[in-house]
Formats: C-alpha cells, structure tokens, sequence
C-alpha cells in the first residue's frame, strides 16, 4: 500500500515536470497581437486574437475572441504561470502549454538555440522534442521561411495557424 502511494505521488510529480514553461532568456518584442486560427477536421473554423505584453518582471499573454471577450488571461512572471481574473478555462487545450508553444514559436531564429537547447530548427520548421523521445512535442512550419504566418501543431494534434496584425497608419 505504502509503495503504491509513493508510485502514485511520483507520477503525480512527474507528470507536473511536463508542464511547458515560457524560457525567461527570451526576449518578444511588445506589444504583440497575433490572429490564431484553428479548423476542426468536421467544424467551424475558430479564431481568437492573442496579445503579449512585456510587464516589468515577466509577460501577459491575453487570448480574447472574435467579440474581444477575454478566454484566458495568464502572467509568466518569477518562473511561473499566475492565472490574471475570474475566466473559465480555455477549452481547447491546456492554455499553460499553448502558451509556451506560441513563445516557441514566435522566439526570433537567432535565439532558438540558447533558449530551447534541445530544438531541431531550419529556415522552414522548428521541433522541440518530447524529453523522452525525438517526436515533436511542438512542431512549426514557416511557409514562407519568415517568423509568420506559422503553422503550429502540438502534441496533442492540435493544429493552429498563427499570424501577425499589424498596424496600418492612414496616410494624409
């Protein structure tokens, strides 16, 4: 009995160790607004804008939809994920590992190797493979060789497409 609480406590741990976490050594530029997709296999596609914002210890990242009603609302700050309101969870997947993948993502090339040691990375795709395996954990393709629009798909088979907004000024 006493064995299997402490199995049962290991695994609990261990599974908390597969928790992604944004690598504090990487620096977006802010503010960033980003339009992500997702198109079910049978349904609708589902859109939500993402914004990050650097805060003087960490960063917000805010998911809202289409009516700019706030999904998830996160603080990466001291190592750690800190749930900002009162919001429902995000239903699509584990926003904490959502998250970590778009910093994945959108991580300029030149500091992939020194944030994310163990990615595979080319002009076109990034891999960030499971700790135990070489499957990608998180996988990116960048039609265009640029940082966007990017296709994401998580382990979970999750597939999003990831693009910037970007601001146009009105000319006189």
């Amino acid at each position: 009995m006493r064995a299997g609480l402490i199995s049962l406590a290991l695994a609990l741990l261990s599974g908390c160790a597969n928790v992604a976490t944004l690598n504090p050594s990487v620096t977006l530029a802010s503010p960033q607004q980003w339009l992500l997709e997702h198109r079910p296999a049978q349904g609708a596609l589902q859109a939500w804008l993402l914004v990050v914002q650097n805060q003087a210890q960490g960063s917000l990242w805010a998911l809202y939809d289409p009516l700019g009603v706030p999904r998830e609302r996160l603080l990466w700050q001291s190592g750690q994920w800190q749930r900002q309101g009162f919001l429902p969870p995000f239903t699509l997947t584990d926003s904490r590992e959502l998250f970590a993948a778009l910093q994945f993502a959108l991580t300029p090339t030149e500091q992939v190797v020194k944030a994310f040691p163990t990615a595979r990375s080319t002009a076109q795709q990034r891999c960030l493979p499971t700790p135990r395996t070489t499957e990608c954990r998180w996988q990116v393709s960048y039609p265009e060789g640029t940082l966007a629009p990017a296709q994401l798909t998580l382990s979970n088979g999750l597939q999003l497409t990831l693009q910037p907004i970007t601001r146009t000024e009105a000319q006189p």
